[in-house]
C-alpha cells in the first residue's frame, strides 16, 4: 500500500473536529469545495437568487449555516401564486422579519450590502407597520442597494378591510390609502428603489442622504402640500451626489405648485405619469444632465430647462407641456417630440410653436422622432390617439 493511500485512510479514521470546516461541508476532504476558503464560499452563496434558496443551501451543515450569515446580499421574492393565501404570506413576512432582526442584532458576521423585498399578490395583504419597519431597516442598515417593490394591498393592524387604490380613484377621504412613516435618513445607501402600491409616503423634513447616487420612486403618493419637501429631497443639500433620478406613477397632489430640480451631479432623469396636479411648473437646472425622459405627464403646465450637456431628450405624450426658456442645447443627438394636427386651433398652434422652438435649440440632431397627434381633448387625462410616429 503506497503512502498516499495510508495517509487518506488515517484521515478517515481520525475523529472529526467540529471546528474544522473541511469535514463539515457535507463532503470528504478531497472534494473541491472543501479546499475553498470561507470568503470564496460566501461569494458563491451570494449568487443564489433568493434568501429562501440561501437558507436551504446552508442547511447542509452548521459551518455553511455560519457562512450564510456572512452573505451580504438578501433577496426576498414573493411572486408565487401560493402566496395568495394569507397564512402563507404571513409566514413569509415572519421569515423576512426573523432574518432582518438577527442581522440587526449583530448575530451576523457581516453587514447587508444589498436588500431586496418584492411582494406581489392579488389577494393577500401586508400590515403597513411591516412596510415601515422594512423601510427603516433598509435606510439604516443597508450600505449599498435597497429595493422595496410592493404590488399588494396594505392593511392597518388586523383590519382585513384593506383597500388597494387605482390611479383614477378619488382620494379626498382620509381612509383612502395607507400613510407610511416619514422616510428616515441614510448616510451610506447608494441606491434606493421604492414601489409602494400607491401608499402615501411622508417625505423627510430634515434628513440627509450623503451617499445616495440612484433614487427611484414608483406608485407612490405624496401628502398634500408636500412639494416643498420634494424640492428639498432633490436639492444638493439633501442629496449632494445624486446622479440618477426616476419618478414613475408619482402622485403629487392637486395644488398648483412648482417643482425645482437643481443638481450639479445629476446625469439621468426620468419622469413618467406624474399625476393629480392641475398644473405643475417644472424647473430643471442641471449642468451635467445627459439623459432626460418625460412621458405621459400631460398635466405639467410649464417646463423650464437648463441642461447644456443634454444628449438624449425624450418628450412624448406630454399634451399640455409648454417648453419655455429653453437654452441652447448643442449636445442633443436624440430627440422625440409630439406635433398636433389641429388645423386652426390656437391652443394646438401654441403647443407646436414651443416644440419647434425646442427643435431650433437642438441644432446637431442625429435621430429625430415626431409623433403626429390626431386630436387633443383639453378636458381629459386620457392618452391621445396618435398616428404612426415619423422617424427622420
Amino acid at each position: 500500500m503506497d503512502f498516499i493511500t495510508v495517509e487518506r485512510e488515517a484521515k478517515l479514521r481520525r475523529p472529526r473536529d467540529p471546528s474544522d470546516h473541511s469535514t463539515s461541508c457535507g463532503g470528504d476532504d478531497d472534494s473541491p469545495i472543501s479546499h475553498l476558503s470561507d470568503d470564496v464560499l460566501v461569494h458563491v452563496l451570494g449568487f443564489l437568487p433568493t434568501a429562501t434558496d440561501l437558507m436551504r443551501a446552508c442547511a447542509v451543515s452548521r459551518w455553511w449555516c455560519r457562512l450564510g450569515a456572512r452573505v451580504p446580499l438578501l433577496r426576498f421574492l414573493c411572486i408565487d401564486r401560493a402566496f395568495d393565501r394569507q397564512e402563507t404570506l404571513d409566514r413569509f413576512v415572519a421569515f423576512i422579519n426573523n432574518v432582518l432582526t438577527r442581522r440587526a442584532a449583530g448575530q451576523s458576521d457581516a453587514g447587508v450590502e444589498e436588500l431586496t423585498i418584492s411582494l406581489k399578490s392579488g389577494m393577500s395583504s401586508v400590515d403597513v407597520a411591516e412596510v415601515d419597519a422594512w423601510i427603516r431597516y433598509g435606510m439604516q442598515h443597508v450600505s449599498n442597494t435597497f429595493t422595496l417593490e410592493l404590488n399588494i394591498p396594505l392593511r392597518s393592524g388586523n383590519n382585513s378591510n384593506h383597500r388597494y387604490l387605482d390611479d383614477d380613484e378619488d382620494d379626498d377621504d382620509d381612509n383612502n390609502g395607507m400613510i407610511l412613516a416619514e422616510l428616515p435618513s441614510s448616510p451610506r445607501l447608494k441606491s434606493v428603489m421604492l414601489s409602494l402600491s400607491n401608499a402615501r409616503l411622508r417625505l423627510p423634513t430634515a434628513a440627509a442622504f450623503d451617499s445616495l447616487v440612484d433614487l427611484s420612486l414608483e406608485n407612490v403618493r405624496l401628502e398634500d402640500n408636500s412639494i416643498h419637501l420634494l424640492n428639498r429631497l432633490l436639492s444638493p443639500a439633501c442629496c449632494p451626489r445624486l446622479q440618477r433620478l426616476r419618478f414613475n406613477k408619482l402622485t403629487v397632489g392637486r395644488q398648483v405648485e412648482e417643482l425645482h430640480l437643481e443638481s450639479d451631479e445629476l446625469l439621468e432623469l426620468s419622469l413618467n405619469c406624474i399625476s393629480r396636479c392641475i398644473t405643475l411648473s417644472l424647473q430643471i437646472k442641471t449642468p451635467r444632465l445627459r439623459v432626460f425622459h418625460m412621458r405621459y405627464t400631460s398635466l405639467i403646465g410649464k417646463l423650464t430647462i437648463s441642461a447644456p450637456r443634454l444628449e438624449e431628450f425624450i418628450l412624448p405624450y406630454t399634451g399640455r407641456v409648454s417648453v419655455i426658456n429653453v437654452e441652447d442645447m448643442p449636445c442633443v443627438r436624440i430627440l422625440e417630440i409630439d406635433l398636433w394636427l389641429l388645423g386652426g386651433s390656437q391652443y394646438g398652434g401654441y403647443i407646436n410653436k414651443d416644440r419647434i422652438r425646442l427643435l431650433q435649440c437642438c441644432r446637431f440632431l442625429q435621430f429625430l422622432t415626431i409623433r403626429l397627434v390626431k386630436y387633443l381633448c383639453l378636458y381629459t387625462t386620457s392618452i391621445p390617439k396618435c398616428l404612426t410616429p415619423l422617424t427622420f
